[in-house]
């Protein structure tokens, strides 16, 4: 007999063609009674598959029996299986997005098709103080789920957004555990300031700077705080872009808006309980292949030769160079790296939580461990993490609520390439002879035995840990004053406790010759407390929502430090057995809030929609007369699918455009006191103790503020199966931030100014597609595409201001590299200029543009030579199910930027120095005329070794960032086991980069925090290849 099934309203209605049967109703009661007794109902036991309108299984569904904590979810085929205790027991259907139905035992059938339930659909992107239909939104927004990532393995937020958010980049500093990254939504907003978004967690906007003290010096990588969040608490990530969207945070909201919501219980919720873990081995991505000791001395010698010969140097001169030899002949060359990284280093994550919910009282709670190996040998990351969230109705008309996390991470750092000492960069410059150890077992030393510093007596001779606590706290209560006017109160905490050590023994190459010991310590809280109300009314089809609000904050900063020295021995720990105290300080500060705001959402017959909001922002870091800043915004859309003359029966089921201008600002990235002078103690003058001012002040320093216009289309197509979005937008930002270096006459290093002005223009593009829908196989795609372009449009005294590598200048990208161009290498002396000639220049060496045509190379020949930032970047996921079985492709890409091989610069100077050499340019090098162009001869001289684009590569790349295969086993079995569901998995991370870079990885930028020298690779510690298995338990 074939079955079909019809949906009328939230019923199901069952025809049965074989009988002959016409009338629903009577076809419906006779075959229900057919499947009560022979299909549905055996032994008490019931089963069958749930489906959406299209037939597609519905994963996770929560089915139980009512009053009762027995039940179970759909697997992956939307099948489930459960024993009631009665017959008549009535059976609860929920699922997220979708209407609850509630059914008695013998009244279920084989296939129940749920219902959308078309308000909780709408009801899913978070903006500030409020949520909205997504339908409804005037503004440009990304959004995650947690169920688009919940068949991928991630460890981190950013993890979890990269790739998936149109207009969102993010660039990783190194591949440490916990490592910082940048975050960067549609562009870099400011040359000083900070360019990163706005983190808002449960209603919270959270700091993301590194609070760490040592770091800049020894103490290794600059941490991501962003580290400290367990992932898998994480329900959703809203990514708010234009100003129309991000407006209602004022002076915080240049840079974009992220708002993370966590898991909650949610009401008429059986006790759930979800288990998961996870075991993984990382490895480097790639291996740099150096030259031999055999080539090394070829190169080296030849390089000796040549510059011995070009200077007519002889024995016994006092420049003259000596030949190299291996102290070690016959010996196998010593592999640095291998010495000091792991193999495999592991990664293993543990958490369990538990969610429930009645009528009156939702929690969801969890408890994670998190545990990675650096790579390097004695660097590890581990987090600890506790997450509890309350939400009770006290009756009709007041609702409260909690949300507590509590978090702990110890990172064992070593010292990474951002501070100059990098372990990774010195390690694979030594040369492929040297060893690590003498004879005798003491060290070979840096500089004195070989040539850079020894990485087995930093890792053996120093200890480095950073503590961070956090507590991130929220109570809420929410009051129904009349029917549509609500008032909520919001008190919210994040305090933040890090304690830096750092030890030095005697024998450390950086340390004291009697050893010393660093311990910083530093607190930040910040305090908030929110007070809005809100008035929703609807009149026939004209509807609005009005929201106003206040709001204080007050962040306060305490440090100190205290450095010891000459301990008696390297036992000693703690800085109470140093012999001296170097220095001690401590500092604090304090910076102010104050914000008012109000909110309009209008819309007419849901097809014309209009936003209008406004924040006042008084901050404490200005100085009178400019404390205050008006951040106002305007948006509308209309959807034009809801007219009347639209097609109902086209291709395109919803169709609309949006428009959008707004102001915003930034004050992060100045201190609490730029605006003032400051004076601080310890000076002396003729003997006598006193202060001295320190800081000029800048009485009229203010806020950085930008401008954005937004226009956006949201296209949906053939019954929803594919949407689409896109968005072009300019974004002009004025005042910007930056520290004036200043003439040493006046007594001051620098003064924060207002110095200029950028823009920022781009396009994002946006695609969802579920390409195959049926009960045996699903396929699903998502792309995202972003360009951005980026200039600056004016600076004090319009003149270019570099730094570094790069400049800053009117009419061209942030950061942009400024150096000299290579234009190939001199291949016969003839080819030389005279001056050049004159400083030793000769065939073989680089052949630098000579921009002024003086025939000389001097800093005038400089030029803008390649930008840090992409063309365009975006992200590809491609999801496949089969059965039982899952398989997600997730791919990143960035196109058009540009790399600088800071790190790469001692490897490559073929012979310059007597550091190893990469074996490429070793064996390429130039030999004599038209034996090579690109790389030149063995020689020591410093015209070859220039600041140049022999260094800049392309950084373009495709990456195979994620590749999971997952089986859920089925429903019958894990009836059996007494579980819900059940997932096992396994994922390959970083498992293959498409690109023509030659260092470890083209996504690193170790300048991750400052805007004007971004897309430098300092050869830091790469991204991992990493494998993973885990399973997902529920009960």
């Amino acid at each position: 007999m074939k079955l079909r099934y019809l949906q009328i309203a939230s019923s199901i209605c069952i025809t049965c063609c074989h009988l002959g049967m016409s009338h629903p109703a009577l076809a419906s009661q006779t075959y229900s009674k057919m499947l009560t007794k022979e299909y549905v109902v055996t032994k008490k036991n019931v089963n069958g598959t749930i489906v959406d309108k299209d037939g597609n299984p519905l994963i996770g569904v929560t089915i139980f029996e009512k009053g009762t904590d027995n039940g179970c979810i759909t697997d992956f085929n939307g099948q489930y299986q459960l024993s009631l205790s009665n017959r008549d027991a009535v059976i609860v259907i929920s699922y997220v997005g979708y209407k609850t139905q509630e059914l008695k035992g013998d009244q279920l059938v084989e296939k129940i098709v749920l219902e959308e339930d078309a308000v909780a659909l709408d009801e899913l992107v978070v903006v500030g103080y409020a949520v909205q239909k997504k339908k409804e939104l005037t503004g440009s927004t990304s959004s995650l789920k947690a169920s688009d990532k919940k068949l991928s393995v991630t460890t981190s937020l950013d993890q979890m957004m990269q790739g998936n958010l149109s207009g969102v980049n993010i660039t990783n500093a190194s591949g440490m555990p916990g490592g910082a990254v940048r975050v960067s939504i549609r562009g870099v907003g400011s040359i000083n300031g900070s360019n990163e978004p706005l983190f808002v967690i449960d209603g919270i906007p959270v700091s993301n700077s590194d609070n760490s003290g040592v770091n800049g010096r020894f103490g290794g990588s600059v941490q991501n705080p962003l580290s400290m969040l367990n992932p898998n608490d994480i329900e959703s990530i809203d990514v708010l872009k234009d100003a129309a969207a991000t407006a209602i945070y004022g002076s915080r909201a240049t840079n974009g808006v992220v708002m993370v919501t966590t898991k909650r219980g949610k009401k008429g919720q059986r006790t759930t309980v979800n288990l998961s873990a996870s075991y993984g081995l990382q490895s480097l991505p790639k291996e740099i292949e150096m030259a031999d000791s055999d080539l090394y001395l070829t190169v080296r010698n030849e390089a000796v030769n040549n510059y011995n010969t070009q200077n007519n140097l002889k024995p016994g001169d006092n420049l003259y160079k000596t030949l190299e030899v291996n102290p070690r002949p016959g010996q196998p060359d010593t592999d640095w790296i291998d010495l000091i990284t792991h193999d495999q280093a592991a990664v293993q994550n543990y958490e369990v939580s538990v969610s429930s919910g009645s009528e009156k009282t939702r929690f969801y709670s969890s408890l994670g461990y998190f545990d990675q190996e650096g790579i390097i040998l004695t660097n590890r990351f581990r987090r600890y993490s506790l997450r509890t969230n309350v939400d009770h109705d006290i009756s009709n008309a007041f609702q409260t609520g909690v949300s507590i996390a509590l978090s702990k991470t110890i990172n064992n750092r070593v010292p990474n390439d951002n501070v100059g000492n990098g372990i990774f960069t010195r390690s694979i410059e030594q040369r492929p002879f040297d060893v690590p150890f003498k004879e005798d077992g003491r060290y070979m030393i840096g500089g004195v035995d070989i040539p850079r510093h020894n990485g087995i007596q930093v890792l053996n001779e120093q200890k480095s840990k950073n503590e961070w606590y956090r507590v991130l706290a929220n109570a809420y209560l929410t009051i129904k004053l009349l029917e549509g006017l609500e008032y909520k109160l919001s008190l919210s905490g994040d305090i933040r406790y890090s304690n830096d050590y750092l030890k030095l023994t005697k024998d450390h190459p950086y340390g004291s010759p009697k050893g010393e010991i660093t311990d910083y310590r530093s607190m930040m809280q910040n305090y908030l407390i929110d007070n809005t109300l809100t008035y929703t009314k609807q009149i026939k089809d004209f509807n609005f929502t009005a929201l106003g609000g206040y709001s204080m904050q007050e962040i306060n900063t305490d440090a100190s430090s205290i450095v010891g020295k000459d301990f008696p021995s390297s036992q000693f720990d703690y800085i109470n057995a140093a012999g001296r105290i170097n220095s001690a300080s401590t500092t604090g500060g304090k910076n102010r809030l104050i914000s008012t705001f109000f909110r309009l959402n209008m819309g007419y017959a849901d097809r014309y929609l209009f936003t209008f909001s406004i924040r006042a922002d008084g901050s404490s870091k200005f100085a009178d007369g400019n404390q205050w800043g008006t951040f106002p915004s305007v948006s509308g859309a209309w959807r034009i699918s809801n007219e009347s003359f639209f097609p109902k029966d086209g291709i395109i089921s919803d169709l609309k455009l949006r428009a959008s201008w707004g102001m915003t600002g930034n004050q992060e990235g100045i201190g609490n006191y730029d605006s003032r002078s400051l004076a601080n103690g310890g000076h002396n003058y003729n003997g006598q103790d006193g202060i001295a001012i320190t800081t000029l002040a800048n009485p009229d320093l203010k806020w950085e503020k930008s401008d954005q216009t937004n226009i956006g289309l949201d296209l949906s197509l053939f019954n929803d199966r594919v949407t689409v979005g896109m968005d072009y937008f300019i974004k002009n930002t004025k005042d910007l931030l930056y520290d004036r270096p200043l003439h040493t006459t006046t007594g001051f290093s620098s003064i924060t100014q207002n110095i200029g002005s950028m823009r920022n223009t781009g396009f994002e593009f946006n695609v969802e597609s579920h390409n195959i829908m049926n009960d045996r196989f699903s396929w699903d795609t998502q792309f995202n595409i972003s360009t951005i372009k980026n200039k600056l449009t004016s600076l004090i005294d319009e003149k270019p201001i570099p730094v570094g590598n790069h400049v800053l200048q009117v009419g061209q990208p942030i950061g942009s590299f400024y150096m000299y161009k290579m234009d190939g290498i001199y291949q016969d002396n003839q080819e030389v200029p005279e001056k050049l000639y004159a400083k030793g220049g000769r065939a073989g060496d680089i052949k630098y543009a000579d921009k002024d045509n003086d025939g000389d190379l001097t800093p005038a020949d400089k030029e803008i030579v390649g930008k840090p930032l992409p063309d365009f970047f975006g992200g590809l996921t491609n999801r496949f199910r089969y059965g039982n079985f899952d398989l997600t492709i997730f791919n990143t890409f960035s196109v058009g930027n540009d790399v600088y091989a800071t790190g790469m610069g001692g490897i490559d100077a073929v012979g310059h120095n007597n550091y190893g050499m990469r074996k490429d340019i070793a064996a390429n090098r130039w030999t004599g005329p038209g034996t090579n162009n690109s790389i030149p001869r063995a020689m020591i001289s410093t015209h070859n070794t220039q600041a140049s684009t022999y260094l800049l590569h392309d950084g373009s790349y495709f990456k195979f960032k994620d590749v999971t295969l997952g089986y859920t086993l089925p429903s019958n079995l894990t009836q059996k086991l007494n579980i819900s569901n059940m997932r096992v998995y396994l994922s390959a991370q970083n498992l293959w980069t498409i690109s023509s870079y030659p260092g470890y990885d083209p996504e690193v930028s170790y300048s991750v925090n400052n805007s004007k020298t971004m897309g430098e690779d300092a050869m830091t510690v790469p991204q991992l290849r990493t494998f993973v298995c885990g399973f997902n338990l529920t009960f």
